[in-house]
């Protein structure tokens, strides 16, 4: 057993676990425990056997688990187990090949045999009552959405929990009961949270349920799973359960988060990252469009004339105003989405919303780059390829009545044959004498018009690309701010961290005036913990997992560690059924090496031995 390991296990006299405050504790020290636990499903499944039990015995999981260095196991079943009986065919002999003396027992003695051999190496159990009927969970059409389905009613489901509890009451190590998994809507109804309803009201059903469990085992911890496949525990501030008779110091809910769980806020920005990337990849290629066409024909146009094109299309000032009411759209958008609801039709509505003003700002923007390369090609068509072309002012031969070699003159076009007029094409006032020419010699005395002018023009025809540049910073600190781990845990904790935040309305009374009498003090510090008490619970994410080092796994990470999160990882199984590998989890199909070990890594520095992870060098 590793050294480390030897560190976390909890040793006998801290069990049984009690809640105080956010925290779990032990009983004798007090002092937090950090439940670092993954799951190991199996038994919730049509196969009714923890995953594995092919490949290896359930010794050998058990001390691949410890080699892991978790704590704590999270065992998922459905109450099929409980009644089902022993099984000889072949099929299910091949699930436990690697373990024969589980064979002609029932499946509920085999999930015996399992909570027995993690508990025997020092690691703590929590049960967890998964579906009604075996099955894979979890989906809005699967029948199992409630804590009752069509063949288990309430009162069946709440007298399993209270026979499996009784069942496991003289193993200390089996140390918490989560009560039912992903609570969420079903064909049966939706689900609220302390609406009264006897059919959907969860809170009262998990309290029924909590009770229960309690009455049978007084040392469980009981754990309640928030709504909505376990992401909203919102509900909590109005009816606090961990706070009535009988449940208050032994109550704690479940949390789960995978990167695609997200409230009506976190759909709408999902959505506007999209958008925004849509609309970036379009005006990136008009802009495009638009430099090449506009200014680099400089034989013709000269840079100041590439701007005098495109005012004169009439559409710069439309496409920037597209631009911003896009950003506006973004923002005002961005208010009005809850933190503590998932609609089923949220993304397209997000997508009503955005789209239009996405695809308004782009269709200004191409027809500004249409009508630019219209006038281009009609200014380069006029112009014939033997044009003497001179940008800038020039100096003339001195003759009488010619003008002072001091006095600038601009030449912008001067075709062959043509009288001594120039072009006004960069906005220069001078012109040729007739039938003069610039001869090469004087090409050397080309001057620079007046600083202040120069400065002026520029600033006046760089206005549109400023203004531009500003509103798409604009739009780019949105995504960063919508995006970024700040509007990540701000949404997690509307969702559920706030149960682990304590409030500075708790904090305990000042002592400095000598007018208050012991008694109010005592009076006040009593009505201070009960605030406390009412604002803070523990929350323990029951399920989280991915396959991808990415964006959502870095932030996921980072508020466990901020947060003190405890958490049980989805899954170790290496198998989702026999031959189907399962993406999620931390071993391969042989049950024995790990299939990404930087995850691996990551997560055993969330893992903590006095304030150090033990992932950590």
């Amino acid at each position: 057993r590793s050294p480390r390991f030897r560190e976390m296990v909890l040793p006998s006299s801290e069990l049984p676990l009690r809640v105080r405050g956010r925290d779990v504790v032990g009983s004798s020290t007090g002092a937090p425990v950090q439940l670092a636990c993954v799951n190991w499903y199996g038994s919730h499944m049509e196969y009714m056997v923890p995953g594995g039990l092919a490949q290896r015995s359930l010794a050998d999981m058990a001390k691949t688990i410890v080699g892991l260095l978790f704590n704590c196991v999270r065992l998922p079943f459905s109450l099929d187990i409980l009644a089902a009986p022993s099984n000889s065919s072949s099929a299910f002999a091949a699930l436990l090949a690697a373990n024969p003396e589980l064979l002609g027992r029932t499946p509920l003695e085999i999930f015996d045999a399992t909570v027995a051999a993690l508990t025997d190496v020092g690691l703590l159990v929590v049960l967890n009552n998964h579906v009604s009927s075996g099955g894979w969970c979890c989906g809005d059409t699967d029948g199992e959405g409630l804590w009752f389905t069509k063949q288990y009613s309430e009162d069946v489901w709440v007298d399993a929990l209270g026979s499996v509890t009784a069942r496991y009451r003289n193993n200390s190590r089996v140390v918490g009961f989560d009560l039912r998994n992903e609570v969420r809507t079903s064909e049966l109804g939706a689900p609220t949270w302390g609406s009264g309803a006897t059919g959907t009201d969860w809170a009262r059903a998990a309290a029924r349920a909590a009770q229960r469990v309690v009455a049978e085992d007084a040392d469980m911890l009981v754990i309640i799973s928030g709504l909505d496949y376990s992401m909203f525990l919102c509900g909590v501030r109005h009816r606090p359960l961990h706070l009535e008779d009988g449940l208050a110091g032994r109550t704690l809910y479940t949390a789960h988060e995978y990167s695609w769980y997200h409230s009506d806020l976190g759909a709408y920005r999902m959505v506007a990252d999209w958008i925004i990337c849509v609309y970036f990849l379009g005006l990136t290629v008009v802009c495009s469009c638009l430099f090449v066409c506009c200014f680099s024909r400089r034989r013709f146009l000269g840079v100041s004339s590439g701007w005098d094109v495109l005012r004169s299309t009439k559409l710069v000032a439309p496409a920037i105003t597209s631009s911003a009411l896009f950003l506006v759209s973004l923002v005002v958008g961005d208010y009005f989405p809850s933190t503590c609801s998932r609609r089923r039709d949220i993304w397209k509505l997000c997508w009503l919303y955005l789209f239009p003003f996405c695809m308004m700002s782009l269709m200004l923007w191409a027809c500004l780059l249409f009508e630019a390369c219209r006038r281009v090609r009609q200014i380069a068509a006029a112009v014939e390829p033997t044009s003497k072309i001179h940008v800038g002012p020039v100096i003339g031969r001195q003759s009488s009545g010619e003008k002072s070699p001091t006095q600038a003159r601009e030449v912008h076009i001067v075709a062959p044959g043509e009288g001594g007029r120039g072009g006004g094409g960069g906005g220069g006032s001078g012109h040729e004498s007739e039938g003069e020419d610039v001869e090469p010699m004087e090409q050397q005395h080309l001057v620079v018009h007046a600083k202040g002018r120069q400065i002026a023009k520029l600033t006046l025809s760089l206005a549109p690309l400023l203004l531009t540049l500003a509103v798409l910073l604009g739009i780019l600190a949105f995504r960063q701010r919508a995006l970024g781990y700040e509007a990540f845990a701000a949404e997690l904790d509307a969702r559920w961290g706030f149960l682990l935040v304590e409030s500075p309305a708790t904090t305990a009374p000042s002592s400095s005036s000598a007018a208050v009498s012991p008694a109010m003090a005592a009076a006040t510090a009593a009505v201070a913990a009960a605030e406390r008490s009412a604002a803070v619970a523990p929350v323990w994410l029951g399920e989280f997992g991915t396959d991808a080092d990415d964006r959502w796994w870095g932030h996921m990470l980072r508020y466990i560690r901020e947060r003190r999160v405890s958490f049980a990882y989805w899954p170790i199984n290496g198998e989702k059924r026999p031959g189907e590998p399962e993406g999620f989890g931390l071993l391969k199909e042989d049950y024995v090496t790990v299939k990404q070990p930087w995850k691996l890594r990551e997560l055993q520095s969330l893992i903590e031995i006095d304030g150090r992870g033990v992932g950590a060098p």
